[in-house]
């Protein structure tokens, strides 16, 4: 192979520099709303306890999952607790905490709920690929009780994901929220599935020294093949292209080619579910270790940091070498108390 060799300087550092990190106790932290001044923190008695907002959940149910009674002693970590349970319940989208002063150091404590809407169906629409059954399965439908706009944004999500298993990369999903009898609502999910796409082929521009073999190799993105379904070959997620970018300007430098970019990454889809993806690259020069200067005053003796660096002079580049060295030249030092 003719390359052009050019000869890098490095000067490398080896003792690591070790900060001692300060332990910080986090304290409990008053939920938004519960504002109550710092002299009664750790000291208030909650005189009485009110629920508003709740309309078909019994306040009881809501009372079940807070950690206080009348007459004891208010704690921020129990009030941060206390709402998390009470989200729990599944019913609710948002849960506020106030306070009322009253006198020698007691307080009402008010917990306000917003229902989220009962869920009287729910129902699939364009899914032609996957069955009703396979979603509600996959999704746990039947145990959805109740929902609001952002809990049916997350199972659009999910169904998305679903189906991108399944290599439908351009699927899109939205949700209709439909009243019903009584405060009831009813969810209609309505998918737009486009085409089951595969990567048909992964090719390279600008690739002169190191083939396309080898870069195949060096990428997440796999071609689609027979037997694909036993490994993921030919699935295809967007974020792909730009994780495949870094591994190969990352593969070059271990190669060599200090310089070398990956210029563009495009993929294109046929309308048919072939899907192409195109990485042009810069590969740049080839360069080999200069001089390796070790610092003198280095705890180490010289032919340990020698026999510990994975480099010589003349050496082509390779950042994983350098990264190397140093972990073993940092073992080394750990041995000896540093």
């Amino acid at each position: 192979m003719n390359c052009k060799h050019k000869k890098i300087f490095f000067l490398l550092f080896f003792i690591s520099i070790f900060l001692n990190i300060l332990c910080m106790k986090t304290r409990g932290i008053v939920p938004t709303g519960l504002n109550i001044p710092h002299v009664f923190l750790g000291s208030p008695k909650i005189e009485k306890i009110n629920i508003s907002g709740s309309g078909k959940i019994p306040k009881q149910a809501i009372l079940s999952r807070v950690p206080f009674v009348s007459n004891n002693t208010f704690t921020p970590k129990q009030c941060n607790q206390m709402v998390k349970n009470i989200y729990n319940l599944g019913c609710f989208s948002n849960v506020s905490v106030s306070y009322e002063e009253l006198d020698k150091g007691k307080i009402n404590l008010n917990i306000n709920v917003e229902e989220k809407r009962q869920v009287s169906s729910i129902s699939f629409k364009g899914n032609n690929h996957m069955s009703n059954d396979t979603l509600e399965k996959k999704l746990s439908i039947s145990k959805i009780r109740w929902m609001d706009n952002e809990g049916a944004l997350v199972l659009c999500k999910k169904i998305e994901k679903l189906y991108r298993e399944k290599y439908y990369n351009n699927v899109k999903v939205e949700f209709e929220i439909i009243p019903a009898e009584g405060d009831s609502i009813g969810l209609v999910i309505r998918v737009n599935e486009g085409v089951s796409g595969k990567i048909q082929s992964i090719n390279f521009v600008g690739n002169k020294n190191i083939s396309r073999h080898k870069l195949k190799e060096a990428v997440v993105a796999k071609e689609h093949w027979l037997l694909g379904f036993f490994d993921g070959s030919g699935s295809f997620r967007k974020e792909m292209i730009s994780y495949d970018r870094y591994q190969l300007e990352n593969f070059y430098q271990n190669y060599g080619y200090f310089d070398a970019r990956v210029l563009s990454s495009k993929f294109t889809e046929d309308g048919k579910g072939k899907i192409k993806i195109v990485h042009e690259i810069d590969e740049g020069d080839i360069y080999r270790f200069g001089n390796i200067v070790l610092p003198k005053d280095s705890p180490l003796p010289s032919f340990e940091v020698r026999n510990a660096m994975t480099m010589n002079s003349g050496d082509i580049f390779s950042l994983e070498a350098i990264k190397n060295s140093i972990n073993n030249i940092r073992d080394k030092l750990g041995e000896i108390g540093f």
